[in-house]
């Protein structure tokens, strides 16, 4: 017990050195010092300099963000590792206009542990706002994975069924019969989603054929294609 306390002792001095120091180097004026004063924050593993570094996650240049994110891909401690795939998770909205940022977000987050960040930016492919959605979509495409290939054919389904849902609506905002999605009778249905689809299905029509070399009209086209296909694909180089 007391060997634990000493060492949780020395834990919290070092972070409140790193900290110290990092605020200092923090006060520069060019961005490049500023990234490098985060990066050898991170090298201090203590939940105080986690969330400093969540905190740089949403604020400053890309290449400070960008650090931000890096920084959090080495810890070994199991608690900080959870704690830093949530606030990962939480600041790619944030970071939706620079797919650089979300890119690194999603790698940082599959070496905390494999599959997560891919599973986290599938999950904005569907994100209610059209500017979060639009990057995810953009990121999948950089990073392209195969496994990115069906939540992007599934998104191009869904884009299309809720904007034909949207356009045939009864009174009070439901859908009248044979509307909505298939199997669900008289569903609430989203008024923007033409809007979304019309923003969207390009930008997810353009990631799947980079990271496919495929191209289709339709997700029913893609859909078909990839039931064929997709158990031996592999995204070409």
């Amino acid at each position: 017990m007391t060997a634990l306390l000493l060492l949780l002792a020395l834990q919290a001095d070092d972070s409140a050195k790193a900290l110290d120091k990092f605020k200092t180097a923090y006060k520069s004026k060019e961005v490049a010092d500023r990234a490098a004063a985060v990066a050898e924050l991170a090298k201090t593993e203590h939940e105080k300099v986690l969330a400093m570094l969540a905190k740089l996650l949403v604020v400053d240049a890309k290449e400070v963000r960008i650090a931000a994110a890096k920084g959090m891909g080495d810890l070994r401690q199991t608690d900080l590792r959870k704690k830093a795939v949530t606030y990962l998770s939480k600041s790619i909205p944030a970071n939706a206009a620079e797919v650089e940022i979300i890119v690194v977000i999603v790698e940082t987050l599959e070496l905390i542990g494999p599959g997560v960040g891919l599973a986290v930016l599938h999950q904005h492919l569907v994100w209610p706002t059209i500017p979060v959605a639009e990057g995810a979509i953009l990121a999948a495409g950089k990073l392209k994975k195969k496994e990115s290939v069906g939540p992007l054919i599934t998104l191009l389904k869904v884009l299309q069924l809720s904007s034909s849902a949207a356009q045939n609506v009864g009174p009070g905002g439901r859908t009248v019969t044979g509307g909505g999605l298939p199997g669900v009778s008289g569903g609430a249905v989203d008024p923007d989603a033409p809007k979304r689809e019309k923003a969207l299905t390009p930008v997810a029509q353009r990631a799947l054929e980079g990271i496919t070399k495929m191209s289709f009209k339709t997700w029913k086209e893609w859909e078909a294609w990839w039931k064929d296909k997709g158990p031996d694909f592999e995204v070409p180089k």
